[in-house]
């Protein structure tokens, strides 16, 4: 879960359209705050969802095959742990995706009618549904 050059754009893309500097300056460090906490949140839920996955596995791998061949249960195995990773890596885009178009939508907030803060909050909230 790391804060490579996403990060770093994300946070070049807030100097550039904030107005005021002390507005801005707050506005990021909120941002780096939040994307933080975010960040420790997806580490901490993902670590329990890693053991849960692994001894699901292996009960799911055991009772396939037990009652029907050691193939089927390894891909039944391998079916759900790749779930589980498809899941957790759509998680993790969604939180990415979240904390940074609140900010715009934050952004947008200051302009003068509703429309583009609308449109910004809308359009962030359609990417995971």
């Amino acid at each position: 879960l790391g804060s490579g050059s996403g990060f770093e754009e994300e946070r070049a893309s807030l100097k550039g359209k904030h107005s005021s500097r002390k507005e801005m300056e707050l506005l990021i460090e909120v941002y780096e705050a939040i994307s933080a906490g975010a960040e420790a949140f997806l580490r901490a839920e993902y670590s329990i969802c890693a053991v849960f996955v692994v001894i699901f596995s292996i009960i799911i791998y055991i009772l396939i095959s037990w009652s029907q061949d050691t193939t089927i249960g390894f891909l039944t195995s391998l079916s759900f742990v790749l779930g589980s990773v498809t899941s957790i890596a759509s998680g993790y885009i969604g939180m990415r995706v979240a904390v940074y178009s609140n900010v715009r939508t934050t952004i947008n907030a200051q302009k003068p009618g509703f429309m583009p803060t609308f449109n910004t909050a809308f359009r962030a909230g359609s990417v995971m549904g």
